[in-house]
């Protein structure tokens, strides 16, 4: 298994107190690359959503590009590529820029900002928030996977209306085909964001006489 990418250590408590607020690259994020699928969720009462975030300097969780035009704009998924560990087809949206590193992605506040954005988006669209409560794990892995998906956490069935999610950074497995026809497996850290609904039994109906 080929483990590649950015593998520094976390922020101390010290750096993380000193760290300067999520900056303007936080807001880009959120507002072009994140809220749309949370918003298109709503619409279209999508029970689970599932993002996977890797950020620009986690190579292991990228390709190279083989040409420039290629370089003008990083796909969101390859052909032939599969994030192992998850019950639902997560999205994969691939940053780029020094601003969206993994050191920035991995702040306390900066995954705390996108947590409050996403409740603040789903409580405007009428949603409760229900806390999620997660069982101790075992050193075992799932699947082969380090990743353990929500519903082997918290089976907790979501009534109408209510709502959970979370972003949390978490080593990714990325299972991709080579040039060759041959599967190689990679492994790195993303920020995962994780949207769960309730879905709602009856929507508005707008009467026209």
């Amino acid at each position: 298994m080929e483990k590649t990418g950015s593998e520094a250590p976390p922020p101390s408590y010290s750096e993380s107190l000193s760290a300067p607020r999520p900056s303007s690259a936080l807001t880009g994020a959120v507002d072009t690359h994140f809220l749309p699928h949370v918003h298109s969720a709503i619409v279209n009462q999508i029970a689970s959503t599932i993002l996977v975030v890797v950020p620009s300097n986690v190579s292991a969780l990228s390709r190279t590009a083989e040409s420039p035009s290629e370089k003008e704009s990083t796909p969101s998924a390859f052909p032939g590529e599969t994030f192992v560990g998850f019950s639902v087809s997560p999205t994969a949206i691939r940053l780029s820029g020094a601003e969206n590193s993994l050191e920035f992605w991995r702040r306390p506040a900066v995954l705390k900002e996108l947590e409050h954005r996403l409740r603040r988006t789903l409580e405007d669209e009428g949603y409760s928030i229900v806390h999620r409560t997660p069982k101790p794990q075992s050193n075992a892995t799932i699947a082969g996977s380090r990743n353990v998906d929500w519903k082997s956490q918290d089976l907790k069935v979501l009534g109408d209306g209510e709502a959970k999610m979370s972003a949390e950074v978490e080593e990714m497995c990325l299972r991709i085909e080579n040039e060759m026809g041959l599967y190689e497996t990679r492994t790195g850290k993303a920020v995962i964001i994780r949207v769960e609904l309730g879905i709602r039994e009856h929507q508005d109906t707008e009467w026209i006489e």
